[in-house]
């Protein structure tokens, strides 16, 4: 007798089905426009960071030639537009009042220096904070190095906004200026030398953080000046305590117990009796 079931055979029009062949397809298609798009995107980004930088050269060779072109003797970094003060021409040794000279040098560059910034309007969006750093040697302690930076960055940054100096987009250096001290922090220690006792002026840009102004990775910090030769004193120790040993020791006999403390009863107080009323 034949079987009334019979096997049936495996369905293959599921492969070739062209429902699905669109969809794969189609994904496939998304996929690679996502693709496109994102290439064109990271393009576009290298493109503005190339075309931000040229304008930043730009702007910084700018400010030297105008430096130069009004007999200013500054060097501007080209990396980061960083100007460095010699403290001889703005303070006397161990001040940090403004000499004559020191206040006749910042009237001829302060002028030159902000107007060759904020004439631009790129530069004004692009320039975001400008730091007015004091630096001192590594002589003498190293409060006092700190408090003397700290004068002589506020005493420069006092005078600049102060109504004795006018002079075009003062507004906008205003709105930027941050004074601050490093002290000893960024001399060398081994050596003493005139080109760290220097007022600094940076530059900082707007998709630059703080800590990456002063192009130098974050740092333990150093050791004071005043602690750097002094030896290290060791702990003091307490000593352990000596146990005494009992000169005459008894010796303990094999199977007898250890004698036991008389454990005397704490006194009771005695209490009168009450006496009764007689009714």
């Amino acid at each position: 007798m034949k079987s009334v079931f019979t096997p049936s055979k495996p369905d293959n029009g599921s492969q070739d089905n062209p429902f699905w062949l669109s969809v794969g397809d189609l994904m496939s298609g998304l996929l690679m426009v996502f693709v496109l798009l994102l290439l064109s995107a990271l393009h576009q980004m290298v493109q503005a960071q190339e075309q931000q930088q040229n304008k930043r050269e730009q702007l910084l060779t700018q400010l030297q030639k105008d430096f130069k072109t009004n007999n200013i003797a500054v060097t501007v970094d080209q990396r980061n537009g960083t100007i460095a003060i010699k403290d001889n021409v703005l303070f006397d040794s161990g001040k940090s009042k403004l000499t004559e000279e020191g206040i006749a040098f910042l009237k001829k560059m302060i002028p030159v220096y902000a107007k060759s910034l904020f004439s631009k309007s790129y530069a004004r969006r692009d320039v975001t904070r400008i730091l007015v750093e004091g630096h001192t040697d590594r002589d003498g302690p190293d409060d006092y190095n700190w408090k003397l930076s700290v004068r002589r960055s506020l005493s420069v940054t006092s005078y600049i906004l102060s109504d004795e100096m006018e002079f075009p987009f003062k507004k906008q250096l205003g709105q930027r200026l941050l004074c601050a001290g490093r002290g000893e922090l960024d001399a060398n220690q081994s050596t003493t030398r005139s080109e760290d006792r220097k007022v600094v002026f940076r530059i900082q840009f707007r998709d630059t953080k703080l800590l990456d102004v002063w192009n130098k990775p974050l740092e333990e910090p150093k050791t004071p000046a005043s602690r750097r030769n002094k030896p290290a004193q060791p702990r003091k120790t307490q000593p352990a305590p000596v146990r005494r040993e009992n000169k005459n020791p008894t010796p303990k006999a094999k199977g007898q117990p250890s004698p036991k403390r008389d454990n005397k009863p704490t006194p009771t107080r005695k209490t009168k009796p009450t006496p009764k009323r007689d009714d």
